[in-house]
């Protein structure tokens, strides 16, 4: 491996008879270079083995292509700096293939999310590597469109989905129904962190409140929305990370958002619970496949991973939904006006069913459609239609009707989804005990 690019070579000959300090800053960098490209691979394997048996041993410890100077210098810096974020990397597919942090991190100059400090810390610095060759602007707001340069398949299916759009759909009233909530102070406090935020800059520093966040659906400068990291995590962007439900678990969990707990409630989840930790997560796609890869479902199983010869991998997670199961009146993904399917219901249900049938047969698959489909019409009909004809004309919240109010809100904000979504996801406790039970239950206190 090389010293990378001809610009960063430095010619010694007179410069060593009497060096100035500048040069010898440059020597000192041409050293930390051989010495960076010589050990690099060895950091990177170090930092493997004591990561475990839970790597996978299928991997080339190697850096297989010439490092720029400026790529050693983050490297060498932030492993003595950010020791945790270097290790993440130094285990990465990313740190294999020689990717590194410019190569996400690049900024423009005089971009609006240049860090300023970042940039001007190499003036004064005497950390290896600092010196004005490799004086980049970075960014610490790296969006799907970074992302994109190497992965535009599974960026551009990202952005068509709900996910993507889940800032916008959580101003909408299908999310809140036209009623309102109570205001608290900072979006921060509220729904950011997992819906996103409209991230600002204001004479190059971020304004409080808007970053830092990877909400799923933020909107970033640069015009791209969300993150891939509150799946990925950094600086592992893991697929075995995101391949397991824990990783969906920091939003989809909760007393309203409960699908982490009504997926350890169905049997799907307890085959997960019981047998998970003998899985091969860290297999590539192809081979990722029921009872190869995993022997029951997780989310990523069923939303987004493929079915060999059948389904390809979809990083739209919504695109196999057949139903809008959080909206006050159960509608098909198509007529979800906030973020429209581009496609009929029937087609995403063909493919969720495909995922299905690598276990079961057609009828048993069949069946659960159809149970779904009558849980969801006695849910609209039953309790949500029937309830709203009491509360009607209430959207404003007068003297003396607030419990109507709050009662109407828990029936399908909560009891209502959680019945649904345990219909969707075969757990009977969300069916019925948390479910329509407590939909019955809310739809008495009605006057």
């Amino acid at each position: 491996m090389g010293l990378c690019r001809s610009r960063s070579k430095t010619t010694l000959g007179k410069n060593l008879k009497t060096p100035s300090r500048s040069s010898r800053y440059r020597i000192r960098g041409i050293w930390l270079q051989l010495l960076l490209v010589g050990g690099l691979s060895l950091i990177v394997t170090a930092a493997l083995a004591r990561e475990g048996p839970g790597i996978s041993q299928q991997r080339d410890l190697r850096v297989s292509r010439q490092l720029a100077s400026q790529a050693l210098a983050c490297i060498e810096c932030h492993r003595q700096t950010t020791s945790g974020l270097f290790l993440d990397w130094a285990a990465s597919a990313h740190a294999r293939a020689g990717v590194t942090c410019h190569d996400c991190h690049i900024s423009d100059e005089v971009g609006p999310t240049v860090s300023r400090p970042h940039f001007e810390q190499y003036e004064h610095s005497y950390l290896p590597g600092g010196i004005p060759i490799n004086r980049l602007p970075v960014t610490a707001v790296v969006t799907p469109k970074a992302c994109a340069r190497c992965h535009p398949d599974q960026a551009r299916q990202f952005s068509k989905s709900k996910h993507a759009g889940s800032l916008q759909i959580l101003s909408s009233e299908y999310w809140n129904g036209s009623w309102s909530w109570p205001e608290i102070e900072g979006e921060a406090h509220r729904c950011a962190d997992c819906h996103g935020t409209e991230v600002k800059f204001l004479n190059g520093a971020p304004v409080t409140g808007t970053w830092p966040n990877s909400g799923v659906g933020r909107v970033n400068p640069d015009g791209s929305r969300g993150s891939c990291t509150p799946c990925h995590t950094r600086h592992r962007f893991s697929k075995a990370e995101a391949r397991k439900p824990e990783a969906c678990a920091k939003c989809h969990s909760g007393p309203v958002y409960s699908q982490w707990e009504i997926y350890k409630a169905s049997k799907h989840g307890g085959i997960y619970a019981t047998d998970g930790g003998r899985w091969q997560w860290d297999l590539g796609p192809l081979a990722w496949q029921a009872g190869a890869g995993y022997r029951s479902p997780t989310c990523a199983s069923c939303h987004i991973s493929g079915v060999r010869g059948s389904l390809l991998t979809n990083h739209n997670v919504s695109a196999r939904l057949s139903w809008e199961l959080q909206t006050p009146l159960s509608i098909r993904p198509e007529e979800f006006s906030p973020w429209p399917a581009s496609r009929t219901w029937l087609e995403a249900r063909q493919e969720m069913m495909t995922v299905c049938l690598q276990c079961h047969g057609k009828g048993s698959v069949e069946r659960h459609y159809q149970r779904l489909d009558i849980a969801v019409a006695e849910y609209n009909t039953v309790y949500f239609r029937m309830a709203l004809l009491r509360v009607k004309d209430k959207s404003s919240v007068a003297l003396g009707e607030e419990e109507d109010v709050a009662s109407f809100v828990d029936l399908w904000h909560r009891h209502g989804r959680l019945a649904r979504m345990g219909a969707a996801m075969m757990s009977p406790e969300f069916l019925w005990q948390r479910g329509f039970y407590e939909c019955k239950k809310a739809f008495l206190k009605l006057r």
